[in-house]
C-alpha cells in the first residue's frame, strides 16, 4: 500500500466516524505531493473556488490577477462596466498577459503584441492578415465559469460544476442580518506565501476551539471557545455562531472594540470569511503546493464605513486587530506543518467544537471518492 492509499484510506475512516466520535485526518496530509495532486484537481478545478470580490473591480477598464493551482486567471470590469473572469494566457503562443491590478482598456501580450480589451475580445493580431481562413473574433481570451454570490466571486475551471447559488440559499438566509452583499473590500493585506498547507489555515479558521490556547490573551477574551457552535453544516459549507463574552474586556486589548455575535463562514474547499453588521474578513488562501500557500486577507465593511467621515480611523484599528489575530495564527499553523512529517502521530479525537472539521473531512472525502485508488466510496446511510 502506497502512502497515497493509506491517506485516503484514513481520510475515509474520519469521514465516516460518527459526528461524536471525530477524529483529525493524518497530519502526513499537509505535506503529502500525491494528495496535493488530487486536492488540486478534484476539489480545486472541479469545485466552486472563492477568489475574490466583485467590488475590487469598482471602475471601468480595471482587472486584478489570480494563480489558482496552475491556472492564471484575471477578474476584469470592462469599458461599459460588465464583470468577467478569463484566463489570462494568450490564445496564440500561450505567454501571460498581465500581473497584479490596475487600470487599462486593452491588455497587449508581451511576445507578439497582440491585444485584447477587457470583454476578452482580441483586438489586435499583428501580421495574421495575411492567413486567408484567420478570423481574430475566434481568438479571444477563454472566459472562466463564474458565479457571483452575494458579491464574493467563485469560479469553477472544469465548467461543468452544477450552480453554487441554490445550494447556498440557507446560508445566504443565515447571512441576512449582516448585509454582506453591501460590503466592500476596504484594505487588503497580501501575507505573500507562507510554508504551511491550505488545510491547517483553513482548519485553523473554521473553530474557535483554539481561542482557549492560540488566542487566549487576545480573541479568546472576547470570543470565548465555549460560546461558539456550530449553527449550519451541508455538503458545501459550514457555519459558526460565535459569542462575545458576557464580562468586560480590558481596554488595552485591542479586541476591546468588537461587539456582538460573529458569524464564520466557510465554503469549501477555500472560501472563508467572517461577517458582522458592522463588517468582517475575508480570508483567502491560495494552494501553491504541498505545505506551501499564498494568503491574502481583506477587511470588508459596510458601504456606509466607506462614506463616513472617520472612516480612515475605523479601517485602519480594524486592519491592526485582523493583522494582530492573524499572526498569533500563522505562528500555531507553522508548528503544526513542522510536526506533519513525524511517523508516530496519531489520529487525533476533534472535540464538539471541531465539528467543521469533520464536516470538511466529509467533503473531502466525497470530493475525492472518484479517485481510483480510492476504494469504493462512502455509505453516508
Amino acid at each position: 500500500m502506497t502512502e497515497l492509499d493509506e491517506l485516503l484510506r484514513r481520510l475515509r475512516e474520519a469521514a465516516a466516524a460518527p459526528r461524536s466520535h471525530a477524529i483529525t485526518i493524518p497530519t502526513r496530509s499537509y505535506r503529502s505531493a500525491d494528495l496535493f495532486s488530487l486536492e488540486a484537481e478534484h476539489m480545486f478545478r472541479r469545485g466552486w473556488v472563492l477568489i475574490g470580490r466583485e467590488d475590487q473591480l469598482a471602475e471601468p477598464n480595471t482587472y486584478r490577477t489570480i494563480d489558482l493551482v496552475g491556472d492564471l486567471l484575471i477578474m476584469t470590469r470592462d469599458v461599459h462596466g460588465a464583470f468577467h473572469v478569463f484566463s489570462r494566457i494568450c490564445p496564440h503562443r500561450g505567454a501571460e498577459l498581465v500581473s497584479g491590478a490596475g487600470s487599462r482598456k486593452v491588455l497587449v501580450c508581451p511576445y507578439h503584441a497582440w491585444s485584447f480589451d477587457l470583454t476578452g475580445e482580441c483586438r489586435a493580431a499583428p501580421l495574421m492578415r495575411e492567413l486567408d481562413d484567420f478570423d481574430r473574433g475566434r481568438h479571444g481570451l477563454r472566459p472562466i465559469t463564474h458565479e457571483i454570490w452575494n458579491g464574493f466571486v467563485f469560479v469553477n475551471l472544469s465548467g461543468d460544476a452544477a450552480p453554487l447559488g441554490p445550494r447556498l440559499l440557507p446560508l445566504a438566509d443565515a447571512l441576512t442580518d449582516c448585509g454582506i452583499d453591501d460590503f466592500i473590500v476596504a484594505k487588503t493585506v497580501d501575507f505573500g506565501v507562507v510554508e504551511y498547507d491550505w488545510k491547517i489555515l483553513l482548519e485553523n479558521s473554521m473553530e474557535c476551539y483554539h481561542h482557549l490556547g492560540t488566542h487566549a490573551h487576545s480573541l479568546g477574551k472576547m470570543f470565548p471557545a465555549e460560546k461558539s457552535r456550530t449553527e449550519l453544516g451541508a455538503e458545501d459549507y459550514v457555519l459558526t455562531v460565535s459569542s462575545a463574552a458576557d464580562r468586560p474586556v480590558d481596554e488595552s486589548s485591542p479586541m476591546r472594540a468588537i461587539t456582538g455575535d460573529a458569524r464564520i463562514a466557510t465554503i469549501f474547499p477555500n472560501g472563508h470569511f467572517t461577517a458582522r453588521p458592522e463588517g468582517g474578513t475575508l480570508l483567502q488562501t491560495l494552494p501553491l503546493a504541498p505545505g506551501r500557500s499564498q494568503v491574502f486577507a481583506h477587511v470588508m465593511v459596510p458601504r456606509r464605513v466607506i462614506e463616513s467621515e472617520d472612516a480612515a480611523a475605523l479601517i485602519e484599528a480594524r486592519v491592526k486587530r485582523m493583522e494582530h489575530v492573524l499572526a498569533e495564527d500563522w505562528d500555531i499553523c507553522r508548528k503544526v506543518q513542522n510536526a506533519s512529517g513525524a511517523t508516530q502521530r496519531h489520529m487525533g479525537r476533534l472535540s464538539s467544537y471541531e465539528e467543521p472539521l469533520w464536516l470538511f473531512y466529509r467533503y473531502m472525502a466525497r470530493a475525492l471518492a472518484s479517485v481510483e485508488d480510492a476504494g469504493r466510496p462512502l455509505s453516508w446511510g
